[in-house]
């Protein structure tokens, strides 16, 4: 199948070059159809990096205890408090986003009525991956509820662990002063 060396050298320019050419091709063909059936590449790519573990949202149950009606904006800040020693950080800031059950609503605020409650969840966003945080449990969090017209609300200390965040509806009274 292979040209002899003389052959080869009686052979003109391009009917070498078509030579080489469909060499070139075959070959191309094989470790295309090696790669896509076998992965004989695999080892070459490095491994896809895992998906970030998104943490759980947080339920919540916002109460509007006085005789006026209550608006906080659905964009907010937390902190995480961690206990003492951990790196050398004693607190972690986030910012929420505040869900109802009014899916797609693009209103920046959640109104309460005067004495009723709001069920939203809370999206946690941080630059700091939580997750090993929220399994070991060690941190508490505490959300910053902005009012509309200027105020805040503290929700008080949530305990910051998985089973806590996703077994628990937390209260926050929109009464309290800050």
């Amino acid at each position: 199948m292979a040209p002899s060396r003389r052959q080869w050298n009686d052979w003109s320019l391009p009917s070498r070059l078509t030579a080489i050419g469909t060499l070139v091709g075959v070959l191309s063909l094989a470790l295309y159809r090696g790669e896509k059936s076998l992965g004989i590449f695999e080892f070459a790519y490095p491994p896809a990096p895992p998906a970030p573990a998104r943490i759980p949202p947080v339920a919540l149950a916002v109460e509007n205890t006085t005789a006026e009606p209550v608006t906080i904006l659905r964009r907010g800040d937390f902190v995480l408090w961690l206990p003492q020693g951990v790196d050398g950080v004693r607190r972690l800031p986030g910012r929420y986003d505040l869900e109802t059950s009014a899916a797609g609503s693009s209103d920046p605020v959640v109104v309460i009525a005067p004495g009723a409650e709001a069920r939203v969840v809370a999206q946690l966003h941080s630059e700091v991956p939580l997750t090993r945080l929220l399994d070991g449990g060690a941190a508490d969090l505490e959300f910053i509820l902005r009012k509309e017209h200027g105020g805040l609300v503290l929700s008080g200390s949530i305990t910051f662990k998985r089973e806590a965040i996703t077994t628990t509806r937390w209260r926050i009274d929109l009464a309290q002063k800050e």
